[in-house]
């Protein structure tokens, strides 16, 4: 067993070697340009971002809808309140051939939304891989993974399934990951979405596949922290990975939302609460590596949602190479590197819990 490298905010537990893996099959197939992809992902992640800022990002996040089926405690619940906003077929076209354009190489489905409830999520797929994205990512909650979508997905081109789970028992996982209506509200919740990821593994070796990497997480919070280690326990057998998270406020949202666009953007002196965390806390991967398309089109820096808050451009203006090389991508990435950072960017670093993933011993 082994914890494996990545961003300061996820400690990954895994047997399987994730990285070999993935350029076993993925790398196979796509060569030279795989292998560069996963070069630039492992540089930026480990803090290297600003060595050399790349003509395209890495990874294109998708909200398809501003809708989810759970209401959970750590989330942004007053987005999914908000009017609908559906990204259309045309839009889905438009964007995967502009990233096909400049090389993007991976595509992550289910930015803060459940992508199961889309309709149109197999053609989705579908175009992602008829325009060469090599690394097709699908997070979800895993209520709707059912048998029939579980065939459809290992025959589908996605190379990983991320589930959400943040829970080892029924009790924890009722507290955390909510229904969202009475109606979907039901006892045996987790045991559900349990056994739908182990048909989904036990499939997968039955018709020998290597495809899609199977991992679940657990955002570390005070009402799961002392399932931790039976969480590890109960999965580390099972899929290929585990991951425990950091976990990050929305509080301050939509105060933030109030001030103009330029108090959001400017550069400020690090504010108190900034100050206190480590150099490694205070770097953020995401303006060197990530542009996050939202259901309304806006494109963000991240797939956070204080991520809305610093609009970047929008699909129906710009295409995603202008927006990653245009005017609010180079200014956040120059705060980032000169470390005069917008109150957005500093608020979201600040109010991360660091110390829950940092202090526990029981994670591997």
């Amino acid at each position: 067993m082994t914890q494996q490298t990545g961003p300061v905010h996820i400690r990954r537990v895994a047997k399987r070697d994730i990285e070999a893996d993935l350029m076993e099959t993925v790398g196979r197939k796509f060569g030279q340009r795989f292998a560069d992809y996963r070069t630039d992902y492992n540089r930026i992640a480990a803090g290297k971002g600003n060595e050399s800022v790349l003509p395209y990002p890495l990874t294109l996040t998708i909200e398809t809808v501003n809708r989810c089926n759970l209401a959970c405690v750590m989330c942004h619940l007053p987005h999914f309140e908000k009017k609908k906003t559906t990204l259309t077929a045309g839009d889905l076209v438009k964007i995967f051939e502009e990233a096909e354009a400049i090389g993007v190489p991976a595509i992550l489905i289910g930015n803060g939304h459940e992508p199961l409830l889309y309709k149109d999520v197999d053609r989705l797929i579908d175009e992602a891989v008829k325009h060469k994205i090599m690394d097709l990512l699908l997070f979800t909650n895993g209520q709707l993974l059912n048998k029939g979508r579980v065939e459809k997905i290992l025959h589908s081109g996605i190379t990983r399934v991320f589930v959400s789970l943040d829970a080892s028992t029924e009790e924890t996982y009722d507290k955390i990951r909510r229904s969202r209506t009475d109606r979907s509200s039901h006892e045996g919740r987790l045991h559900e979405v349990e056994e739908n990821i182990r048909y989904l593994v036990a499939r997968r070796e039955e018709l020998g596949l290597k495809l899609p990497i199977v991992r679940v997480s657990f955002v570390m919070q005070a009402e799961n922290a002392h399932e931790i280690p039976a969480f590890k326990e109960k999965w580390i057998d099972v899929v290929d990975a585990v991951d425990f998270q950091r976990l990050t406020s929305h509080s301050s949202i939509e105060t933030l939302e109030l001030l103009s666009e330029e108090e959001r953007w400017e550069a400020r002196a690090p504010a108190d609460h900034y100050l206190r965390l480590s150099p490694e806390e205070r770097y953020c991967h995401y303006p060197f590596d990530t542009l996050a398309v939202w259901s309304d089109g806006n494109v963000g820096p991240c797939c956070a949602y204080q991520g809305k808050n610093l609009i970047v451009g929008n699909i129906n203006e710009q295409t995603i190479g202008e927006i990653w090389t245009g005017e609010k991508m180079n200014r956040l990435r120059k705060q980032h590197m000169d470390g005069k950072l917008n109150i957005v960017c500093q608020d979201c670093l600040a109010t991360s819990d660091f110390s829950i993933i940092k202090n526990r011993t029981d994670i591997g």
